[in-house]
């Protein structure tokens, strides 16, 4: 398998799976109030991975939208 392929793969992964902290903090306590700072981390190592792939690719739109949805992550 190709390396840009095993990228897409994990950047997909990665921003899919960001949520399991929370849901499971939420099944745990009952309560919704905090979010899990876990979550942010699965997120932002998931979006470096997706600008990893755009760049691999030299897909712009890939580039740029996952670096302003990591600007937005990194101020949670």
């Amino acid at each position: 398998m190709e390396m840009k392929i095993i990228i897409g793969i994990a950047a997909g992964t990665l921003t899919a799976i960001s949520a399991v902290p929370q849901i499971f903090k939420v099944l745990k306590t009952k309560k919704v109030d905090h979010v899990s700072p876990f979550m942010f981390v699965i997120l932002a190592f998931g979006n470096a991975t997706w600008i990893w792939y755009g760049t691999i690719l030299q897909d712009l739109s890939i580039i740029i939208s996952n670096a302003f949805f990591s600007s937005w992550t990194s101020l949670c």
